[in-house]
């Protein structure tokens, strides 16, 4: 994941707070998902001309967006994960000996399993 893309995430999840809590800690027109519109006529002479805030329908989606892709994410890993596993601690399906009944009492007869080989390696 690049630091631009971090930083994104970062954001969101700030609008997200922000947005989710009374006089939360906004960073006002610094904050990505800021908006100003003009102050209706019958109360502009209490808060000014224009009034500031988060698109909180924004904030939402850009939330939901970066869930959905954060748990693309974990799944890629996940997976990723499993098939270097596979690779360092052994799979009978994928051990390059597995047709080798020799072998295979060897390798299942020991908690480090000595014998086992990725069939996918160049070893």
């Amino acid at each position: 994941m690049t630091d631009e893309k971090k930083r994104e995430l970062h954001d969101v999840a700030q609008a997200l707070r922000c947005t989710s809590t009374p006089c939360g800690n906004c960073e006002g027109s610094k904050c990505h998902f800021w908006s100003e519109d003009e102050t209706p006529e019958e109360i502009r002479h209490e808060v000014g001309d224009t009034w500031g805030g988060c698109d909180c329908d924004a904030v939402g989606m850009a939330g939901a967006d970066a869930i959905q892709e954060l748990l693309c994410e974990v799944e890629r890993l996940e997976e990723e994960n499993m098939e270097l596993r596979i690779k360092m601690r052994g799979d009978c399906g994928v051990c390059a000996h597995r047709n080798d009944p020799k072998m295979c009492a060897v390798c299942l007869g020991h908690e480090d399993r000595p014998a086992w080989a990725y069939e996918g390696s160049s070893l």
